[in-house]
């Protein structure tokens, strides 16, 4: 007798089996989630991650503008998270406030480090970028026209630039290093209007000059530097994951670093580089002559930099006021560097203004703490500017570690009866603009040498 259907399909799966596969199903789904979630994942890079410990600025400074604020942005981007803290970099111009210095991989930079005090927390250094070297002027030049005895080299503002351009055009060590020694400037504005072309970057060309590359470039690397006491220990491996990162993510440069020889770098070198003059040598430069002792506003850079050195200006400012007010002249003090406060726009304090009082400029002083940066030009212009409203000459005493704000102008100084004597602390580069309106310039390299540094700017 044939079977008949009631309808039922034979081949469905049991309940046991449809169960058994929506648990196997929901186990992949939720592995591949944690896989795209997890710290780190490419798949979860949109999302913002878990600040744990809160937002952590990590600071950077550099040699080169544009090579770090290109690494700045990069690894922003990648929402870095460094022992539980939302890490965001920051450029700072202060190596003693750095977590991570961006420079050449060169004897500069160790120099550079070494008179900051600051230490590496790596052994090797990998590159992170290139730069292109060349030549610049007002003036546009062919690759072929460019002749070594026709270059500046402003060795101050990057001693590797200058120092791998040299070998590029020079025949010869030598050559090389004497032209470093004899061909020098402050900046590469110095040969504006003149036959001659400054060894620059691309980036470091002044705006609306003529860039003409070579087939070198410089090569940077990210340093990541042991803590201080500015700057934390999360800070510090917060530096250490940045320069990974920039390793990581170098992808090599076309034109290489060439092979510079010790000669030149000695040569490049700020400290060493100088020919040294003879007492035959009739072109050398003379010795300052001793400035005259005038009613004097002190200006003093309290920014992050000058904190090593605090204690000992305050006290050679204090025993500077008290030599000006007894000789019959006046006496004030005003302190600088960025706004620290929210609201605040300037970046001076007038403290004491232009009068008798040499113990209340002692006192102001030895009140300060530090913080923020150098914002020197600003200031100096403010303080110019007071000055030549007072009747009667007036001194203005900057103490200075450097200066933030390079790209804001500084006015000529306002007023005949305004002199400007500048006392230049610690291991950042001099503003040469600021040295330039200045009457006298000292430098105390450590800071016992302060008091005598202040007393020659002052007169005494």
């Amino acid at each position: 007798m044939g079977r008949h259907s009631d309808g039922t399909n034979n081949y469905s799966l049991s309940r046991s089996v449809i169960a058994a596969l929506i648990i196997v199903v929901l186990v992949i789904a939720m592995a591949i989630w944690y896989v795209a979630a997890r710290p780190g994942s490419t798949t979860a890079d949109h999302e913002e991650p878990d600040c744990v410990a809160g937002e952590l600025e990590l600071p950077v400074a550099s040699s080169d503008e544009a090579v770090a604020r290109s690494l700045n942005d990069a690894y922003a981007a990648s929402h870095p998270v460094v022992r539980d803290y939302c890490v965001t970099p920051i450029l700072v111009s202060d190596l003693s406030a750095a977590a991570v210095y961006v420079g050449s991989d060169s004897p500069a930079t160790d120099q550079l480090l070494e008179q900051a005090g600051r230490t590496v927390s790596v052994a090797d250094a990998e590159p992170v970028a290139t730069q292109p070297v060349g030549v610049a002027a007002d003036v546009e030049v062919a690759r072929e026209d460019v002749a070594l005895e026709q270059v500046a080299f402003p060795t101050d503002v990057d001693p590797a630039v200058s120092a791998a351009v040299a070998t590029e055009l020079a025949a010869g060590d030598e050559d090389a290093a004497a032209a470093l020694r004899d061909q020098r400037v402050h900046t590469a504005e110095d040969v504006l209007n003149e036959d001659r072309y400054a060894a620059t970057t691309r980036d470091g060309s002044p705006v609306g000059w003529f860039f003409t590359e070579l087939d070198s470039s410089v090569s940077f690397a990210a340093l990541p530097l042991n803590q201080t006491e500015s700057v934390s220990e999360d800070k510090a491996r917060a530096g250490q994951d940045f320069a990974r990162f920039a390793a990581e993510s170098f992808a090599g440069g076309d034109a290489q670093q060439p092979e510079i020889s010790d000669t030149v770098w000695e040569a490049a070198l700020p400290a060493t580089g100088q020919a040294p003059a003879t007492p035959a040598d009739d072109d050398a430069p003379e010795a300052q002559a001793a400035p005259e002792v005038m009613s004097t506003l002190f200006l003093l850079d309290t920014s992050d930099a000058m904190s090593p050195f605090l204690p000992a200006a305050a006290e050679a400012i204090g025993e500077a006021a008290r030599g000006v007010a007894g000789a019959g002249h006046s006496v004030g003090l005003w302190n600088y560097s960025s706004p620290l406060n929210p609201g605040v726009q300037k970046s001076y304090r007038e403290n004491v203004m232009l009068g008798p009082a040499a113990e209340a400029v002692a006192a102001a002083a030895g009140r300060f703490s530090t913080g923020g940066q150098p914002n020197t030009r600003e200031a100096l212009s403010a303080a110019t500017g007071y000055a030549a409203e007072v009747q009667g000459p007036v001194r203005v005493v900057l103490i200075t570690t450097g200066t933030a704000d390079s790209g804001a102008a500084l006015p000529e100084i306002a007023g005949d009866d305004v002199r400007v004597s500048v006392v230049h602390i610690g291991p950042n580069e001099p503003d040469p603009a600021v040295a330039d309106v200045a009457e006298v310039v000292t430098t105390a390299q450590t800071a016992e040498g302060l008091n005598d540094a202040v007393g020659q700017a002052v007169g005494e």
